[in-house]
């Protein structure tokens, strides 16, 4: 699963990237910048950047949720019925029927807290908890990324790119 999620993940920053170096560069700064330009070029290639962000944007938004989540549940709790119902109110309402019952299958076989640390932090016990004091703070900081790339997606009315 995690592999699918990398290669999706890479594919859309590449894809941002592209838009970034490519001729029209000077409209892809900032976020206003590029939802400004692209809401006045109404015949962009798809792709666009403003879709493929908002794409991420609603990825964020689950993220946050897994992770402010994952914070209040024990070391030996399972993830999958964590992140489930947190998809169900993000990601969910974006998928078609089949791919959200799939994505809702497949969190399911996410391990326990423990292994899902011990993978992403390593071994070492004091590396593990150093990380986990500071979750709630990334938390904060991821929020305050989504909230601010909410506001501009609805100012320029993009929010619901197909």
């Amino acid at each position: 699963m995690f592999n699918f999620i990398t290669s999706d993940l890479v594919s859309k920053l590449n894809i941002l990237r592209c838009y970034r170096k490519g001729g029209a560069a000077d409209y892809y700064v900032t976020v206003q910048s590029m939802l400004q330009y692209e809401k006045e070029q109404p015949s962009l290639t798809q792709p666009s950047a403003s879709r493929t962000l908002l794409r991420l944007h609603r990825a964020l938004q689950f993220v946050c949720g897994f992770l402010r989540e994952m914070i209040t549940v024990s070391m030996d709790a399972k993830l999958g019925p964590v992140a489930k119902p947190v998809y169900a109110e993000t990601l969910a309402k974006f998928h078609p029927w089949l791919i959200s019952k799939t994505v809702g299958a497949v969190l399911l076989l996410l391990p326990d807290k423990k292994v899902m640390i011990t993978r992403l932090f390593g071994e070492s016990e004091a590396s593990q908890l150093k990380s986990l004091e500071k979750f709630p703070d990334l938390v904060k900081v991821l929020e305050k990324i989504y909230d601010a790339t909410q506001k501009f997606y609805s100012d320029y009315d993009m929010l619901n790119l197909p």
